[in-house]
């Protein structure tokens, strides 16, 4: 979001619904949204690996696209996970802001999970001026996102 010149009021997909009820909050003062009974506007904790139906799900039932998807998180991963560590080195907030809101566009192409949750914790604590436990996140991110493509490949396997 960018308007009425509040340039840092952004929302990073996937939102959540009580993320953009604030943001409309703010842009639009005195302004009242009320969420339905059934609208979940907590974070999720994502612990565990999406299963294979959820992923075929989110593809389509595409297997050749899951297939392809994971050569993208494979072959972008890594250089991603180096990218927010030197950003982070370097304590320039919105350089680690920026590399990781890419790295969980990366990792998060087959949805959520935790390595997307982990790059979005690095994103939302640099977002807020205290990157130090961006280090602990990336270690578990690219944990999880070896678990995470370790169990893609088995998906797409069959």
């Amino acid at each position: 979001m960018h308007p009425g010149g509040h340039g840092d009021d952004y929302l990073s997909k996937p939102f959540r619904p009580q993320e953009l009820i604030d943001a409309i909050q703010r842009v639009v003062p005195n302004t009242t949204v009320t969420p339905q009974p059934d609208t979940d506007t907590s974070s999720p904790a994502v612990t565990d690996l999406p299963t294979r139906e959820t992923v075929l799900e989110y593809v389509g039932g595409d297997v050749a696209l899951l297939g392809e998807l994971v050569d993208f998180m494979r072959g972008g991963y890594e250089e991603h996970l180096k990218a927010v560590a030197r950003a982070v080195s370097s304590r320039r907030l919105r350089d680690v802001e920026k590399k990781a809101h890419a790295l969980k566009n990366v990792v998060g192409v087959v949805g959520e999970n935790a390595a997307y949750e982990a790059a979005l914790q690095i994103e939302l604590a640099a977002r807020h001026g205290d990157i130090t436990v961006a280090p602990e996140l990336l270690t578990q991110c690219q944990v999880e996102v070896e678990r995470l493509l370790d169990a893609l490949v088995k998906y797409a396997a069959g």
